[in-house]
């Protein structure tokens, strides 16, 4: 593949229905098997049985080989996952999602909150609770 797949991208794009704490977008080549990657403890359903929701502690340590497809995300996720393309043609800056949606409030507190997880998670305290009680108190 020499561009990125915008047929691909599209059908992605169609298939979000709750962007707020989304941090990436697992897809397959060949298929229109989702896995999308929520940064809450407690991810929202999938709204189809193609797709598959996780929280982001989970893709620490998921197999990831049979999502050859591009990934629409956050560029910071290859602090997680080195091997993630979080550039050129496989990769679909999330950022682009939020805002054609208009969700400029929604995209700066996932920002904000993904930013707390990876400071965490180099310092190796991935711990959830912390996130409940920051993000329910607004501290």
């Amino acid at each position: 593949m020499y561009g990125i797949r915008f047929d691909k991208i599209g059908a992605i794009k169609s298939a979000l229905s709750h962007l707020q704490d989304l941090v990436a977008v697992f897809s397959q080549e060949n298929s229109s098997h989702l896995m999308l990657v929520y940064n809450s403890d407690s991810p929202p359903p999938p709204s189809s049985s193609i797709i598959e929701t996780i929280p982001i502690d989970d893709l620490v340590n998921r197999d990831l080989t049979h999502l050859d497809g591009p990934v629409v995300g956050f560029s910071a996720l290859d602090v997680i996952r080195e091997e993630v393309a979080t550039k050129g043609p496989r990769f679909y800056a999330i950022e682009r999602v939020f805002r054609e949606q208009g969700l400029y409030d929604s995209l700066n507190q996932t920002r904000h909150k993904l930013a707390r997880f990876l400071i965490q998670y180099l310092n190796g305290k991935t711990i959830p609770s912390i996130y409940n009680i920051f993000f329910r108190y607004n501290l």
